[in-house]
């Protein structure tokens, strides 16, 4: 990392980056250019926005319930997103060997070469969603929602916090459009909240007797996510000789969930024959190439989670009331699977699957006391 602090009092820029570097001189930098990070700013920095749309329809069944169904739209433009700005161009082909010209020579040695990280204001994202949902107010002790998300999501760069946020190729920004990392084609959930009709305002013992007391005050919850799983990539290794820094994408030969399952032990066992990806759909591309297969073409293993807890309140006044809460998260101790190994380079474990993306059942007990 270095540090340059210049003043000048004319309005003649010090260098232009497109004529390259002035050599050590810069920033007073011992350390060769070639083997340092530069972080630069588009000098066209662009303001990013995003353009958020719905629309739908509401029905009201009754006092309690209500039918909606909404188009959600979100469009994100002038996004902030990162390249290697230093990756060599390939310009042809001596034989099998590439010949590759990289843009500024003063930050390359040889097989070293500098990251030149630029962030540019011009990426895009596309998301469309249909949700519906069914709502119902709390009446005659019960309430409960349910919703199903149907939707997509596009993307022609990663997230630069989150993400592996540089390109394949730096030249070649369009082939990395693409389902979005926070891709989720379908989301249901499902809430209720159920008081037990026994106790004051219940059906049996809707009284002040001790009896409803301690027998009464019972209400139970649960909530139910089914969801699909996240994009990931299928990976390579780099032999494109253009510098590192950058993404690297397996050839897509075939549709790689033919001759693939789903089955959770064959996937997650070593010594079983079955992969969540078929190998055999993708190879490693030739000296020179970048990958065929665009970024996150395929989908992980979908998930459920259930959640449950039971509260029990003792009434002592109208104001003073002890609450016991049993809670049990991740109820029936369901592992979801992570995204399976997708790299090319490691033929031995692709498809397979070796961790998951949620923790074991947890149990929780806790009292509140209102005054």
């Amino acid at each position: 990392m270095i540090a340059d602090s210049r003043t000048t009092a004319t309005s003649t820029p010090i260098f232009f980056l497109q004529n390259g570097f002035p050599g050590p001189a810069y920033a007073n930098a011992q350390t060769p250019l070639y083997i340092q990070k530069t972080n630069w700013q588009d000098p066209n920095q662009r303001t990013s926005y995003v353009q958020q749309m719905s629309f739908g329809p509401q029905f009201q069944l009754n006092s309690a319930t209500v039918l909606e169904t909404v188009w959600v739209g979100n469009f994100g433009h002038k996004m902030n997103r990162l390249r290697n700005a230093n990756q060599g161009l390939i310009t042809g082909f001596n034989g099998s060997t590439p010949t590759v010209v990289f843009p500024y020579s003063n930050l390359n040695s040889g097989s070293v070469h500098a990251f030149l990280e630029l962030a540019t204001n011009d990426g895009n994202t596309n998301y469309n969603g249909l949700v519906t949902s069914l709502r119902r107010q709390m009446k005659n002790g019960l309430a409960y929602q349910l919703s199903y998300t149907y939707a997509h999501a596009f993307s022609d760069y990663a997230d630069n916090l989150t993400a592996g946020s540089t390109p394949q190729n730096a030249y070649d920004y369009s082939h990395e459009y693409s389902n979005s990392p926070f891709d989720q084609r379908h989301r249901f959930v499902a809430s209720a909240q159920w008081k037990v009709p026994v106790g004051r305002n219940g059906v049996v013992l809707n009284n002040d007797t001790m009896a409803s007391k301690l027998i009464g005050g019972w209400q139970l919850n649960g909530i139910v996510t089914m969801e699909a799983g996240n994009p990931f990539s299928v990976t390579a290794t780099d032999l494109t000789q253009t510098g590192g820094n950058h993404a690297m994408y397996a050839n897509c030969n075939a549709n790689g969930l033919t001759g693939a399952t789903k089955d959770r032990f064959a996937i997650m066992t070593q010594a079983a024959s079955g992969r969540y990806l078929n190998p055999t759909a993708f190879s490693q591309p030739a000296t020179g190439n970048f990958g065929t297969c665009r970024s996150r073409p395929y989908v992980g293993p979908g998930r459920h989670n259930e959640d449950l807890s039971l509260f029990k309140q003792f009434e002592f006044t109208d104001v003073k009331k002890l609450e016991l809460r049993f809670e049990f998260f991740n109820a029936l101790n369901h592992a979801n699977l992570a995204s399976p190994s997708a790299s090319v380079a490691t033929p031995a474990t692709f498809g397979k699957i070796s961790g998951v993306v949620n923790n074991a059942r947890q149990i929780q007990m806790a009292a509140k006391f209102y005054f």
